[in-house]
């Protein structure tokens, strides 16, 4: 069908596509899953954007934190290094990126996505779904950085810029792999790549 994808249920036509847990049909039936489709509004991009300023606001003194919200930021907008300098400028434009942070970030940015190990990761048959929800029963969503699709398998990827492993990072690999199987899609894994190391992690 022209506008969708072969998986079932995505639809990538007139916005930007999030997964939806939808209402049992019946008393005592099991949830099920589907894929609904929402334009992003003007204004949640701007609220989007007033996190992101906000928490960069709040690391003036901690170079390699901002670095690291600001590559993370960079990183949730593009796919490939030709996308990175117009984002880049959009960056600046919307003031989250200072004209000293600009080369950093973007070398930051290039050397992740340059990673053998993500290229390997990323070369296959996939759609790629940027920091798209993942809303259940109740409103709670839950956004990982990226996922990976096609009709056999699902592929969670959450870049992190801190200097240590911890477990919460597993831990938050786990919930989303444990959402997406409850999808019943037939395989999901689940890495963490960090940025300052490039160490792409299997958890």
């Amino acid at each position: 069908v022209e506008g969708k994808t072969q998986i079932p249920g995505l639809i990538t036509q007139g916005g930007i596509p999030e997964f939806v847990q939808e209402e049992a049909i019946a008393d005592g039936e099991e949830n099920s899953w589907s894929f609904a489709c929402y334009p992003q509004s003007q204004h949640l991009k701007l609220q989007l954007n007033k996190e992101t300023e906000k928490q960069l606001g709040a690391l003036v003194q901690n170079k390699r934190q901002r670095l690291g919200i600001l590559s993370h930021e960079l990183l949730s907008r593009v796919d490939s290094i030709e996308q990175i300098d117009r984002s880049l400028q959009e960056m600046q434009q919307e003031a989250l990126l200072k004209e000293e942070e600009l080369y950093e970030v973007r070398d930051l940015v290039i050397n992740v996505l340059q990673n053998a190990d993500l290229i390997q990761l990323f070369s296959g048959n996939y759609t790629h779904l940027n920091e798209q929800d993942i809303i259940v029963s109740g409103g709670v969503s839950y956004r990982p950085d990226k996922i990976l699709m096609n009709e056999e398998e699902a592929i969670i990827v959450d870049f992190k810029f801190t200097d240590k492993i911890e477990n919460a990072h597993r831990e938050q690999i786990e919930n989303y792999k444990h959402l997406l199987s409850e999808m019943r899609i037939p395989a999901v894994r689940g890495y963490l790549f960090y940025g300052f190391t490039s160490q792409l992690i299997l958890v």
